[in-house]
């Protein structure tokens, strides 16, 4: 991703905004930002584009039909690969009945998405209002509601140049990648990638791949026009019942009903 670069340190201070809470709006082109965090809690809302957020040992992905909670002073990374547009709401570390979670990610309905974008009428400079600080009081509850719903979507993060190899190399290659082609990315042996691959996620090579493949179809079925069939076959499926299962079992919805709630 030779294009992506850091954001603009001179952007706004975020910390320094003295507001109980307020909206910001970002566009930007491919960025990797540093390891960081704020002071303030945070609900971060990709409306164009898809963002990788890391924190901890995980890797989530947001595509338009997610949004991540990160708490007050949770360090965190995000990276786009193509132009984003970022909405995003702050609040302040003693806000009351926000989440509690240092990170949690969960699904925005079209309701849930109208809330955010509406909220961006109250950014940085504005002077709180009666309506403003009951508007951010709401979506900060409603946020701890649907943190609940949180799902599991993520990916471990690799601690080594040999395992990220292999981790890029199966992202990119969701349809044929093996654990052959994946090892020889890496360029290790197969048994050393996967006693490396234990070692440092917990989990095997195999399981990897089935939850990035899960993680793709997420973000392909929101693309209403797209067939079943045709993101089944895009993620490594031969048909369309095996693909049923696998993501019900992943998601707790059939492809189809998944759709229905991410286009909603």
């Amino acid at each position: 991703m030779a294009e992506a670069r850091q954001p603009e340190e001179a952007a706004l201070d975020v910390d320094a905004v003295d507001r109980p809470a307020f909206a910001l709006t970002d566009e930007w082109p491919p960025l990797r930002s540093a390891v960081h965090a704020h002071a303030k809690h945070q609900l971060l809302f990709c409306a164009r584009g898809s963002l990788t957020l890391e924190v901890d040992e995980a890797a989530w992905l947001l595509p338009p039909q997610r949004a991540a909670w990160i708490g007050a002073g949770v360090p965190h990374r995000v990276e786009a690969a193509a132009p984003v547009a970022l909405r995003t709401i702050y609040f302040a570390a003693s806000a009351a009945g926000v989440p509690a979670a240092r990170c949690a990610v969960f699904a925005m309905d079209g309701h849930a998405r109208a809330m955010v974008q509406h909220a961006m009428r109250w950014g940085p400079e504005h002077a709180p209002t009666p309506l403003s600080a009951s508007y951010f009081d709401a979506l900060g509850r409603l946020c701890a509601e649907w943190a609940d719903r949180a799902g599991r979507w993520h990916l471990p993060v690799a601690r080594s140049p040999e395992v990220a190899a292999a981790m890029r190399h199966t992202r990119a290659h969701l349809a044929t990648a093996t654990v052959e082609s994946a090892a020889a990315a890496a360029g290790v042996s197969v048994r050393s990638l996967s006693r490396r691959f234990t070692a440092e996620t917990g989990d095997s090579w195999r399981a990897y791949l089935q939850a990035a493949r899960m993680l793709e179809a997420m973000e392909r079925l929101a693309v209403a026009e797209t067939p079943v069939i045709e993101v089944a076959l895009a993620v490594g499926f031969d048909g369309a019942s095996a693909f049923t299962h696998a993501f019900k079992r992943f998601a707790g919805l059939t492809p189809s009903a998944w759709r229905a709630a991410s286009t909603a």
